[in-house]
């Protein structure tokens, strides 16, 4: 009995703390001011990003633009870029590249534990990657950080992504397959 409540008691505490933790990523919803699921139509002074032939008769509703005149800074670490990528006109995607070298690397991968709690972290050998992940139950937060065999930074990025606009993107990507398997099937 005892050992059940302990059980119960744990598990609440456990569930209460890591809820908090992603509330804090859902009520940011976003970056800065940026806030997903925003309309194209609202973001001024961008220059939008061509993604090749192939990949946009594969992905024709996802239009990715970068600001022309970005601050680069995130206190005093510094950034490279930062793109926003629309799924149907909604802003489903931000991308934030970091500047590879090791202090602003570690200080934004600190700070963002210190704003969302501790990472779920996945090593990928092969490729000598490590993503550091946050799931909200709107954001999905990934820091990917890769580097080479002798432990320099190759590049670090930040992605923050809507899961409503990114769950509505995998169902019509499976329709979208769906409807060209039938349609080749007619041709045979």
């Amino acid at each position: 009995m005892k050992a059940s409540l302990f059980v119960s008691i744990f598990t609440l505490v456990c569930v209460n703390s890591c809820s908090q933790e992603y509330k804090a990523l859902d009520d940011k919803f976003g970056f800065r001011d940026i806030k997903l699921e925003s309309l194209m139509t609202s973001f001024k002074d961008c220059t939008r990003m061509f993604l090749g032939e192939d990949l946009s008769k594969e992905l024709p509703n996802y239009v990715g633009i970068k600001p022309k005149n970005p601050d680069l800074h995130l206190g005093e670490f510094s950034l490279e870029s930062i793109k926003y990528w629309f799924y149907k006109s909604q802003l489903m995607d931000i991308n934030i590249e970091v500047n590879h070298n090791n202090s602003d690397v570690d200080g934004i991968l600190k700070a963002l534990e210190i704003a969302y709690g501790k990472a779920k972290k996945n090593v990928r050998v092969p490729n000598e990657s490590i993503v550091y992940r946050w799931h909200g139950s709107k954001v999905d937060m990934n820091y990917e950080i890769l580097s080479k065999e002798n432990g320099e930074i190759v590049s670090a990025t930040l992605t923050i992504s809507s899961i409503k606009l990114g769950n509505q993107q995998i169902i019509d990507n499976k329709r979208n397959t769906e409807r060209n398997i039938l349609d080749a099937s007619k041709k045979l």
